[in-house]
């Protein structure tokens, strides 16, 4: 077996174990035309049934890795095929190798660690490239392949949404982080802050991570000023950076109150109802801050029933309320609205 052999089978074993930690199956296409390597299916849990994502693998050892993103020199038909909008949408995943094969793989009785790491992007609606071979693709570090990626890829496609990764734009959202929240997050992660401004109405924060890198961020203190929204966003893409975490999984961590906050997802459980009155608590799991998370609810009477038709049939639901987060956990308060979603 020759190196690139080895890298694709090693590559292949790498996603194998994700799908197999996120609880889902994996096919291979039996001739490779359209720039597919690997397929992974799901139970149906939205309005998709078997929801399906393809994947186009590549594993390399060459240093395309900085402090923000890695670029890969993509061939330009996996590219064309990639773009394309497919009834089973793909994606690329790169997988980064250490140069010594002895290195890739490392075991003892405690743990087996695959090294290096994978890393992900949708191609999907990118534009045409004059370019005759490769071009050359980019992908942020925080982009890895987890079996939690994995999982919040695979609910929004059962949604009949595609696996994009984005970047948060909600100014919604980005209002209902709280500044004392945001400084606890910046003091405990080793910023300082270093002066105000605008009669209090801003803070900066400074971070010397090595002697050629410093980092600012501008926090701003009050949740009326007109680009309070704008500011947590700045903040959210340099701790993007700083973190080498997705500005979902950061955000998720600071917020703890979210008004009116629709959850699109399926119902986990339903606990035994209370005596005194048709209702209880139930846990709903839907794909938010770009991962898998279960949230509490209380419902009563006629929603407590669609609940259950929901859970027994296995059938999407949307619901509003007041998104809390208590003890890292999230609550959603004062439910209203709950529909289940016509397949």
């Amino acid at each position: 077996m020759d190196i690139n052999q080895q890298k694709e089978q090693f590559s292949i074993t790498y996603i194998r174990a994700i799908a197999a930690v996120a609880g889902y199956s994996l096919y291979r296409p039996e001739i490779d035309n359209d720039s597919v390597d690997l397929g992974i299916v799901a139970s149906g849990t939205g309005i998709i049934l078997s929801p399906r994502l393809e994947l186009q693998l590549k594993c390399t050892a060459r240093d395309i890795l900085d402090n923000n993103c890695l670029r890969y020199p993509l061939n330009l038909k996996n590219y064309i095929d990639l773009k394309i909008n497919a009834l089973v949408p793909p994606i690329l995943v790169i997988v980064l190798v250490p140069e010594n094969i002895a290195d890739w793989l490392k075991q003892t009785e405690e743990e087996l660690c695959l090294r290096h790491c994978a890393y992900w992007v949708s191609l999907r609606g990118m534009p045409d490239s004059e370019n005759t071979t490769n071009v050359t693709i980019e992908i942020p570090r925080s982009n890895q392949f987890t079996p939690e990626a994995l999982q919040a890829i695979i609910q929004r496609i059962s949604f009949g949404e595609k696996p994009v990764k984005v970047t948060i734009r909600d100014s919604q959202i980005l209002k209902t982080v709280e500044p004392d929240v945001l400084q606890a997050h910046l003091q405990e992660t080793g910023w300082h802050e270093t002066g105000r401004i605008y009669h209090d109405a801003g803070a900066i924060w400074r971070l010397k991570k090595d002697s050629s890198n410093e980092y600012e961020i501008l926090q701003p203190l009050q949740q009326s000023l007109g680009d309070y929204a704008a500011r947590i966003s700045d903040a959210l893409k340099i701790l993007e950076e700083v973190e080498n975490r997705s500005q979902f999984d950061i955000l998720s961590e600071l917020i703890t109150n979210y008004p009116s906050f629709t959850v699109k997802g399926v119902v986990m459980q339903i606990a035994t109802p209370k005596i005194d009155k048709l209702g209880g608590e139930i846990t709903l799991l839907c794909a938010f801050f770009d991962k898998l998370q279960q949230i509490q609810t209380e419902l009563a009477d006629h929603d407590y029933i669609l609940a259950i038709k929901a859970y027994q049939e296995r059938l999407p639901i949307f619901c509003t309320g007041d998104l809390v987060k208590k003890n890292h956990n999230f609550v959603l308060k004062k439910s209203r609205n709950f529909q289940i979603v016509n397949i």
